[in-house]
C-alpha cells in the first residue's frame, strides 16, 4: 500500500511540476496555445492511447479520492469500558510499559519497543541490545514471557504477540572477574 501511495504522490507532484512550468512560461510570454494544440492533435490521431491515458487518470483519481476518504485503521489507544466509565491507555503508554518490564530482565541493556494494534490483536515488536556473552534464545524467550505476562497483569491484554531483534551486542562492558 505504501508504494501505491508513493506513486500517488509522484504523479500529482509531476502534474503540479508541469502545471507550474506552463504558468511560468505564461508569466515570461510563452504562448501555450501552440503546444497544446499540437497535444489535441495528437490525442484526436490516436484514440487507442488517448482511451488508456483517460482510464489511467481515472482510476488514479478514483484511487486518490478513496484514500482520502478512508478513515484510519490504527487504534491509538486501548479502550477498556468499566463500570465506572471508560479507561484509555495510549500505545505510547504501552511502550513505557514494555520498556519497564524488559529491561528488568539481566542480559537486556537498552529496549526500543514498537507496538502496533492489528485484527484486535497487539503486535509488540522489541529492537534490544544485550550485554555480551548473553544466551540470547534463552533470553528472548524470557523477555517475550514477562512482556505477555506483564501486559496482562497491568493492564489486561492477552492477546500479545511478542518478536524481537537483537540490533546490537553491547560493547564496551566488561564482566567482573573473580580471582
Amino acid at each position: 500500500m505504501i508504494l501505491a501511495l508513493r506513486a500517488m504522490l509522484f504523479l500529482c507532484s509531476l502534474l503540479v511540476l508541469v502545471s507550474s512550468v506552463g504558468i511560468m512560461g505564461a508569466a515570461v510570454g510563452w504562448d501555450p496555445s501552440f503546444t497544446l494544440n499540437m497535444l489535441a492533435q495528437w490525442l484526436v490521431a490516436n484514440p487507442l492511447q488517448t482511451g488508456l491515458i483517460g482510464i489511467f487518470a481515472f482510476a488514479i483519481a478514483v484511487f486518490g479520492i478513496s484514500l482520502s476518504l478512508r478513515s484510519s485503521q490504527e487504534v491509538p489507544a486501548i479502550i477498556k469500558k468499566t463500570n465506572l466509565g471508560v479507561i484509555q491507555i495510549s500505545l505510547q503508554a504501552l511502550e513505557s510499559l514494555v520498556r519497564r518490564a524488559a529491561s528488568e530482565i539481566e542480559g537486556v541493556r537498552t529496549i526500543e519497543p514498537t507496538i502496533r494494534h492489528r485484527e484486535g490483536k497487539f503486535e509488540v515488536h522489541l529492537a534490544l541490545e544485550v550485554v555480551p556473552d548473553t544466551n540470547i534464545p534463552s533470553l528472548a524467550d524470557r523477555v517475550q514471557t514477562r512482556i505477555e505476562d506483564y501486559l496482562a497483569q497491568t493492564v489486561g491484554i492477552t492477546d500479545v504477540q511478542v518478536s524481537l531483534t537483537v540490533k546490537e551486542i553491547a560493547t564496551g562492558l566488561q564482566k567482573a572477574r573473580v580471582k
